[in-house]
């Protein structure tokens, strides 16, 4: 389907087109061929080196660029050539009017000499095509046809998530979790989340003192005074990703179990880095939750959410 839909642009793409190359720059010859490919442009158009021609090689020599010879014989250079192809592109020839506005040609040239004036860097001489063996074509088929595969699975597999559809039948999902494949875009689809918040573990100490042992980390020194107001930034709460992502993971229904093993850990390190008369008795894991509202509307005071009790003793 891909390549009819190319194919029908391509016969309707202008023609009398051509685009001369440094005949010394790999580079180049990659970039106006991908061009030619992206732009759609006309089979007929022509793609050369400028060595085919004395007078074209020391006109891209005098002007450090290539040349875009449009089907009136005018030459064009640098960031213009961008523009002329444009417009013989049956696809992007709309966009040939903007690339022609005087600010944006001005900024297309200083990016356009940017990159003329630093090919050198990765460019070395044209060298002849390699003839593959057969066996190199059998195998650049193979994974050519897998890699389409796996392109179109992966697909249907993002819209199985977020759409409730069977596109993948569940014999066939051994090779998402095989190849990693496997993975949801419901970050912000079908509904972004609308539910957010921050922790507050209070907990009681030997002493009687009354803390919050998730705030400043188990390893405070002087025990953190108990506050249920938001902090300034929330981010600023967990340690590093990987813990903000698991402590996440805890508020979510699925993750229960993980809780109690998360509440002796701080029972365990808590205790190890104070003294005795301020070892840790108890503490909840209070999630303070905060809601999303519908636009328009304030944002609603959070509410306190106790998701586990903890003992240590």
């Amino acid at each position: 389907i891909i390549i009819s839909i190319r194919t029908w642009f391509e016969k309707r793409a202008r023609t009398g087109l051509s685009i001369y190359y440094d005949y010394d720059c790999t580079f180049c010859a990659k970039m106006t061929n991908i061009i030619r490919k992206v732009f759609m442009l006309a089979p007929t158009t022509i793609i050369a080196p400028s060595s085919t021609d004395k007078k074209l090689e020391d006109e891209m020599l005098a002007h450090n660029s290539w040349i875009v010879i449009d089907k009136n014989g005018v030459h064009h250079y640098g960031f213009a050539g961008i523009a002329t192809v444009l417009a013989y592109s049956p696809f992007f020839a709309p966009l040939a009017f903007f690339a022609r506005l005087p600010i944006v040609s001005h900024i297309g040239e200083f990016f356009y000499r940017r990159v003329a004036n630093s090919r050198t860097l990765v460019c070395q001489p044209e060298q002849p095509p390699k003839q593959r063996t057969f066996a190199q074509k059998m195998s650049y088929g193979v994974r050519s046809v897998l890699l389409g595969y796996l392109l179109v699975y992966i697909v249907l597999w993002n819209i199985d998530t977020i759409g409730n559809r069977n596109f993948i039948k569940p014999h066939g999902e051994w090779i998402g979790w095989l190849t990693r494949l496997d993975q949801k875009f419901d970050m912000f689809a079908p509904t972004p989340l609308t539910e957010d918040g921050w922790y507050v573990f209070p907990g009681t100490l030997r002493d009687g003192t009354e803390t919050d042992v998730f705030r400043d980390g188990v390893y405070a020194k002087n025990p953190p005074t108990l506050s249920y107001d938001r902090p300034e930034y929330i981010s600023a709460l967990y340690k590093n990703q990987r813990w903000q992502k698991y402590l996440m993971n805890l508020w979510s229904k699925n993750y229960t179990a993980y809780r109690e093993l998360y509440g002796k850990y701080i029972c365990r390190e808590w205790n190890a880095s104070h003294p005795d008369e301020q070892a840790l008795m108890s503490f909840k894991m209070i999630f303070m939750l905060e809601k999303t509202p519908p636009e328009g509307r304030p944002l609603p005071r959070a509410e306190p959410t106790t998701i586990w009790d903890h003992h240590c003793f």
